[in-house]
């Protein structure tokens, strides 16, 4: 049998549970960022723009979290 014919053994970054941890983390994040942002909107329309801006600098930081921060993703990063 030729060896371009085997099926390709899938590479294995990190173990399934780990994989799935930092996953969760990081979609939990992303959505803690997004009540944080929308939450110092609110804020900010009412009136209350000492603890609004804050909240929503932090809010907006979150977006900025990328899979490969985590640990995610493996690889080169592409020029």
């Amino acid at each position: 049998m030729d060896r371009r014919e085997t099926p390709a053994e899938p590479v294995v970054i990190m173990p399934v549970a780990e994989a799935r941890r930092r996953y969760l983390l990081y979609v939990a994040m992303k959505l803690a960022g997004l009540a944080a942002l929308f939450g110092g909107v609110f804020l900010v329309r009412g009136g209350h723009a000492a603890v609004g801006l804050p909240l929503m600098a932090v809010g907006a930081a979150t977006m900025f979290i990328r899979p490969r921060m985590i640990g995610l993703t493996k690889g080169s990063r592409r020029p």
